[in-house]
């Protein structure tokens, strides 16, 4: 029973740590041709820009407050991160409306600060990427550092070993 018990919580432990659990969800906002970003969806969701990365020209602002991350898997993928509370949408621009490229626009929900975000142009014909924006509203609310939000697999994993300690119990004082 001891060898069940201890193989049952090596798994349940193995599961835990391998398992990836966002936090975050990416609905697709829409996509478009508009060379310059005004109008459109820019206008109707009252969207500011936060900051930008263009390939060839770098950052807009200071990328070290808030804090934001790039990385690229080629020139049309790659992951970003940030610690700027007030990130709520993200769009990525390759190529022109004149080679198939264009724009997506991506709403971000429930994003942990840190974290990486993938981001590709394959909607965009997988033109090379020529810069990714993130924008915001001014209605959202900064986290409270002071009190994080545990992970699934943490939760689960506790709940696992609080369970199983008291089965151990139990069977003990038998």
């Amino acid at each position: 029973m001891k060898k069940v018990f201890s193989m049952f919580f090596a798994v349940i432990l193995a599961v835990s740590l391998t398992t990836s659990v966002y936090a975050y969800s990416i609905t697709l906002v829409g996509t478009g041709d508009n060379e310059d970003f005004s109008g459109g969806y820019w206008d109707d969701l009252g969207l500011t820009l936060l900051q930008k990365y263009d390939v060839g020209e770098g950052w807009e602002y200071d990328p070290t407050d808030p804090i934001y991350n790039i990385s690229f898997n080629n020139d049309s993928s790659g992951q970003w991160s940030s610690d700027d509370p007030a990130i709520e949408y993200f769009s990525v621009k390759a190529g022109n409306s004149n080679s198939g490229g264009g724009y997506i626009l991506y709403q971000i929900e429930d994003y942990v600060l840190g974290e990486w975000v993938d981001w590709n142009t394959s909607s965009l014909r997988n033109k090379d990427l020529s810069h990714i924006a993130w924008w915001g509203t001014g209605s959202t609310e900064p986290e409270d550092p002071n009190n994080p939000v545990p992970e699934p697999a943490t939760m689960f994993l506790l709940g696992s070993g609080l369970v199983g300690a008291g089965i151990f119990r139990r069977k003990r004082s038998r």
